[in-house]
């Protein structure tokens, strides 16, 4: 009886030990799919994955953020909106077609919109009801469902239509629409882009990204950024501010660049941020004025806006200070994708490193953070099709989400 009692306890001392890491960094791996696959093998690294966790799913699975909250959308078959810490689900959803993104819809206080391909749909962000599904615009018009934004519930959405002196040429506008009615998209704003020269090839204005904000005195702000042709080949690359309550320009034409390159916008309390693969340039948000600017020198620069701080990936990994742009940390190394949270960063090539920021120090390498794959599966991160993090501030801690050629994973990172 004494050597079995002994034997459980051991085998019970063992198995709660087998979640933390030999730095102290509890890491666990957990159910992301349907079909499931079961291995007695763990890594090398000293991080033990309790195997019935693991999960293989042979669908590319899906999941996006909400903005500032602790849920996620899932889609295996149906959209789910599920809570972040437990995975349970909030509600399911048969109708949409896909997962509402933050690039393709606006999130609103209780409803999203979403564009998929000129269809809109409006959700309950609560319930998961859907309260019109219509085709806002008619069928000379095409919106462009990657650029849209809102303020409460108006939202703004990029779209382009032809030229009614020439049916050749085309324009970039900005519709707008009400949540609470399905009714017809109107056109909002239609800069005064100049009509030669161009190329035909071309649109002749075509706007990169569009944000929306409230002013001081209560007016809603649209930021754009926007291209005009300045010969056949070429092209001024600018922004500016529209006051919907007045319906005038605040200032335009704020040169950012000359170059054809895919170019967003970004707002941080009073400064406007346009960036793209080759630059980042600060401005005023009141005037447009420059504060400072950043350009690539050895690769193009991917980024992650953050609280407190823009990582750009540039080679390196580099921690840059939102005023002045001047670099406060930087990590060297090969980076082949990161995601980060205002904690850690998680840096993927062949191994998962996960870096401090307050410490400027890799804290802990993983070579094989997962159980045994079959052995028709890919073995090294630089495969992986996506990562991101979800930050839930409620519990102290991260999750990882990390796709890999069907194999799907959701891994917990607590501070």
């Amino acid at each position: 009886m004494k050597n079995s009692l002994f034997l459980f306890l051991s085998i019970l001392f063992i198995f709660s030990s087998c979640c933390k890491d030999v730095d102290g960094f509890q890491v666990i791996g957990t159910l992301i799919g349907a079909n499931s696959y079961q291995s007695n093998k763990v890594d090398e690294s000293h991080l033990q994955l309790r195997k019935e966790f693991i999960w293989r799913n042979e669908h590319l699975f899906e999941e996006r953020a909400m903005p500032e909250s602790n849920f996620y959308f899932s889609k295996n078959g149906s959209v789910r909106l599920k809570h972040v810490a437990n995975d349970n689900p909030i509600w399911e959803s048969h109708k949409l077609p896909n997962i509402p993104t933050t690039k393709n819809s606006y999130f609103g206080e209780n409803y999203i919109v979403t564009d998929y391909a000129n269809l809109h749909i409006v959700t309950e962000i609560s319930s998961g009801n859907l309260i019109y599904k219509e085709e806002l615009i008619n069928s000379e018009c095409v919106t462009h469902y990657p650029k849209i934004t809102g303020f409460g519930d108006l939202f703004f959405q990029v779209g382009t239509i032809p030229l009614t002196n020439n049916q050749d040429q085309y324009q970039d506008v900005v519709f707008v629409g009400n949540m609470n009615t399905p009714d017809p998209l109107e056109i909002l704003l239609k800069p005064d882009f100049p009509t030669e020269p161009f190329n035909l090839d071309d649109r002749i204005g075509s706007i990169g990204d569009i944000t929306s904000f409230e002013d001081t005195n209560g007016d809603i702000i649209l930021a754009l950024i926007y291209s005009m042709p300045i010969d056949s080949c070429l092209e001024k690359i600018s922004f500016g501010l529209w006051n919907i309550n007045t319906e005038q320009w605040r200032y335009k034409d704020i040169p950012f660049m000359n170059h054809s390159n895919k170019y967003k916008i970004y707002l941080k309390g009073k400064k406007l941020y346009c960036y793209n693969d080759l630059k980042i340039s600060c401005y005023n948000l009141n005037d447009g004025s420059l504060i400072w600017e950043k350009e690539s020198e050895l690769s193009e620069m991917k980024y992650q806006f953050l609280n407190d701080f823009i990582i750009v990936g540039n080679g390196n990994l580099e921690i840059l200070n939102y005023e002045d742009g001047e670099i406060l940390k930087v990590y060297q190394g090969e980076v082949y994708s990161y995601a980060a949270s205002s904690k850690y960063i998680y840096i993927t090539h062949d191994e998962l490193k996960i870096f401090d920021i307050e410490s400027s120090r890799i804290v802990k390498t993983i070579k094989t953070p997962y159980v045994s794959y079959p052995e028709e599966t890919p073995e090294y991160f630089q495969k992986t099709n996506k990562l991101s993090v979800i930050e839930d501030k409620n519990s102290g801690a991260d999750y990882l989400f990390i796709s890999q050629n069907g194999y799907n994973f959701k891994m917990k990172m607590k501070h």
